[in-house]
């Protein structure tokens, strides 16, 4: 959207002003002619001080006449009083002089055709700004308009608004450029008045040329080009999207209406902006270097974008982003390093993150960023920490860094949060999670061994663009080798739900060590939604694998749940799409990890589709279930899955897919194919 300033109002203000606290009206003056008006009793000191005074006014009147009555100024139809006339009766409003008590009838003509001249004139500038000007002899044009109020130049509606709430004046103020006959040649015997001096002309010109007028009638209607949509759209309010509330009026999560089903519906039209243009009336017409006014009107909780190019160094010092600072850093690229080497013994409970996005929505642009322990410990720090309700649209430039420290996941995305890494990422990212099991992008770890944690809910990721390599962390258990590990992507050890979304980049994400998903969840955990590419040419390039132990093997899916040796646990894969793109599986199934039986725990539920022309490279080890044992949901047929060997030579076959998934005995057959 293009940004112009405003226009200063000084000199409107000043010319207005001139005006409106001159207080004065003629009531008689000849056009053309010059006068003097002077006091009855004689010219005395105090006299010739008024007379000094009023000058200026006078001069402006006669030529305000002579424009606005040129027919007038011909010497045949007035007469230039000398010193010695007398006074008339009539007095000028404001200056305490009386005008000539006797007239002739020349004059009472001239004062006829001046009065209709003067009051047309003061209709059309002294009545300004609220004066319109009419008759052929001035032909106006807008030079400027003056700045609309920030209030309404800018507009922030929440989401579900209405067109109808936008205010769009009727009236706007404007500065008019006259261009009257003084400009033009003089017509043959017009009089010609050359008795002001140098000053008084530039002053009276000036003052001409400084008509400010309010113009009614204005409507206004949607820039197409520079809006975001040719429609209004103003997404969905909470009290629309929810059901249920609590006795505040505040909307209560359930298993189908959660804030990230909220945040989803409504990412095509949160942020989004509109600009409006007037349409002015037909009588007025805009110069050349005229601008119209343009009202901006902001959806949802995108903010004003702070100026592009505009840096914030991170100086070694953490950076909250909450709602008295939210305009402020909204836009702007974050640089620097944030490298503690201790904890902050008061503090620390505090500082989640090295960047806490705290319940706002904010667009941020990391280039360069390093956030990582320099020998900090016990302090659960993440990378990047959303709270609450935060959505951060994050744009990758440079090389980036971010590593948990113990529950903090590299970019932490709580219950509720969204994160966006936006297609217009061109740099790199490496995140990694703590070493309690958090997620390199996602849930947080935790040190329970309780399994299943409902306190690590994973919020939503979508990643458009960029260069990822997002790698869990890992819990070891004490008096063993053995370590517990969290997603690449998706939820920390334990960690239950959340929306993962991959639409673009190119993405690399390996589990935590032994136990954590690729892609999904970590140890005994499971996302509820994984979607991988799109229908509208998302083509995302993706490497993925669980970690691989020296004797047990991939125990984590590589898209999908994490190992489940939970006492009782049962496990989902949620559901899972892969509908385009590239996806290379080093290693782990899709779908299902790994089951330790314990105590009637299970692999149950979730689904598996894979549909279009996707390119997918499976090792022969790898499975992908569930198979004919999930018969509910939307089936794909006829579209064909391209599977290549990783350990063989590239071989490639085409299969369909018939049903949700492949079946387990077509799977049997293509690896016998590609051996």
């Amino acid at each position: 959207m293009r940004k112009k300033s405003k226009k200063i109002l000084a000199a409107a203000l000043a010319a207005i002003l001139i005006w409106n606290t001159c207080g004065w009206q003629p009531q008689a003056l000849a056009a053309g002619s010059q006068q003097r008006i002077e006091d009855e009793t004689g010219a005395d000191d105090t006299a010739e001080t008024a007379e000094k005074e009023t000058s200026s006014k006078e001069t402006l009147l006669k030529k305000s006449v002579l424009k606005a009555s040129p027919s007038n100024a011909s010497p045949s139809n007035a007469e230039v009083k000398n010193d010695s006339d007398e006074s008339d009766t009539g007095v000028l409003p404001g200056s305490g002089t009386t005008m000539p008590p006797e007239a002739n009838e020349d004059e009472t003509g001239a004062e006829a055709g001046a009065n209709g001249a003067i009051t047309g004139t003061e209709a059309g500038i002294t009545g300004a700004p609220n004066g319109t000007t009419t008759g052929a002899e001035i032909k106006a044009e807008i030079e400027a308009f003056l700045g609309l109020d920030e209030a309404i130049a800018v507009q922030k509606l929440s989401l579900g608004a209405k067109e109808s709430d936008i205010i769009l004046p009727d009236t706007l103020e404007v500065r008019m450029k006259q261009e009257t006959l003084e400009d033009a040649p003089k017509a043959e015997g017009e009089l010609q008045i050359d008795a002001e001096t140098d000053t008084e002309k530039e002053s009276s010109e000036t003052d001409a040329e400084e008509d400010i007028r309010r113009i009614s009638g204005v409507i206004w209607k949607l820039d197409i080009g520079e809006s975001d949509y040719p429609e209004f759209h103003g997404g969905i309010s909470p009290q629309d999207y929810f059901e249920e509330f609590d006795e505040d009026g505040e909307p209560i999560e359930t298993s189908y209406k959660t804030w990230a089903g909220y945040h989803e519906a409504n990412q095509d039209y949160n942020g989004s902006a509109y600009v409006y243009t007037p349409v002015l009336p037909e009588e007025y017409s805009l110069g050349e270097e005229a601008e119209l006014p343009e009202i901006c009107v902001l959806v949802g909780e995108m903010q004003l974008m702070a100026l592009a190019g505009e840096e914030h160094n991170l100086n070694n010092q953490p950076l909250l982003i909450n709602s008295t600072n939210q305009n402020e850093l909204n836009g702007k690229t974050i640089t620097g390093r944030y490298c503690p080497t201790n904890r902050p013994e008061f503090t620390h409970t505090d500082i989640k993150g090295g960047i806490i996005i705290d319940n706002v929505t904010v667009d941020l642009t990391i280039k360069n960023v390093t956030i990582q322990s320099d020998g900090a410990r016990g302090w659960n720090l993440a990378g990047i920490y959303l709270k609450g309700n935060a959505q951060l649209n994050l744009t990758l430039e440079g090389t980036n860094t971010l590593v948990g420290l113990d529950e903090g996941a590299g970019i932490e995305v709580g219950k509720g949060a969204t994160l966006v890494i936006t297609e217009n990422s061109t740099g790199s990212l490496k995140a990694v999670g703590g070493a309690y099991g958090a997620a390199g992008i996602g849930g947080k770890g935790t040190a329970s061994d309780e399994g299943a944690d409902n306190n690590c809910r994973t919020g939503t990721i979508i990643i458009k663009g960029g260069t990822i390599e997002a790698e869990g962390g890992a819990y070891r258990i004490s008096q063993s080798m053995d370590y517990y590990g969290g997603a690449g992507i998706g939820t920390g050890r334990y960690g239950i739900g959340g929306t993962i979304k991959i639409l673009g980049g190119t993405i690399t994400a390996e589990g935590g060590k032994q136990t954590g998903a690729g892609i999904g969840g970590g140890m005994s955990g499971r996302v509820d939604t994984i979607v991988i590419g799109g229908t509208k040419g998302e083509a995302p390039d993706i490497t993925v694998s669980s970690y691989k132990h020296s004797t047990k093997g991939y125990m984590g899916a590589a898209i999908g749940s994490g190992w489940n040796g939970v006492s009782g646990l049962q496990l989902s894969c949620g559901e899972i799409q892969i509908l385009s793109g590239s996806v290379k599986v080093k290693g782990g199934n899709i779908g299902y990890g790994v089951l330790r039986p314990l105590n009637g725990n299970s692999m149950k539920g979730g689904s598996v589709t894979i549909f279009e022309e996707v390119q997918l490279e499976l090792p022969l080890e790898s499975k992908i279930e569930p198979g004919e044992n999930v018969p509910t949901g939307r089936k794909h047929s006829g579209s064909p899955l391209m599977i290549t060997s990783c350990q063989k030579e590239p071989i490639r076959r085409t299969y369909h897919c018939i049903g949700k998934m492949i079946q387990k005995k077509q799977l049997r057959f293509m690896k016998q194919a590609l051996r």
